[in-house]
């Protein structure tokens, strides 16, 4: 199965956390340690697409 295009705000959200990252490498500040400025895979819809069950816009 072929992935869906991202949306155009994804690109500008990947460019936020790197310099995010880049202007906090030791990762300062509040909250930055737990995530190091990285996302993770959503987790509603990977766990309803392995389920075969689909959800309205997230196709």
């Amino acid at each position: 199965m072929a992935k869906s295009p991202r949306p155009a705000w994804v690109g500008k959200l990947l460019k936020q956390l790197k310099r995010a990252k880049e202007k906090d490498p030791d990762f300062s500040r509040f909250g930055a340690y737990s995530h190091k400025y990285q996302l993770k895979p959503p987790a509603v819809r990977s766990t309803h697409h392995h389920a075969g069950a689909g959800l309205p816009g997230l196709v």
